[in-house]
């Protein structure tokens, strides 16, 4: 069925609290990475033991083989360039 064949009211609506996002220290994405680096197999075990996604732990191991685990946010400098628009038509 979809909204268009199904017109019965809504006697319920029920709110599925899902929990605040967690925040994860740099400590705590270290240790968690390096626990997963422990023994062969080990990443899936580690982040269901944390209650973390394999993406999530996968993408701190990737930013910890780049050196980057633990910047904690934007830093730096990005030039920007604007490029006049005379000369187009």
């Amino acid at each position: 069925m979809d909204i268009a064949t199904d017109r019965r009211q809504v006697t319920r609506l029920d709110i599925v609290d899902t929990g605040r996002r967690r925040r994860w220290s740099d400590e705590e994405k270290l240790r968690i990475v390096e626990e997963s680096h422990s023994a062969p197999r080990q990443a899936s075990a580690t982040a269901r033991r944390h209650g973390i996604s394999n993406p999530l732990l996968f993408a701190w191991r990737k930013a910890h083989r780049e050196d980057r685990l633990g910047e904690g946010g934007v830093c730096g400098f990005v030039c920007a360039f604007h490029k006049s628009r005379t000369g187009f038509r």
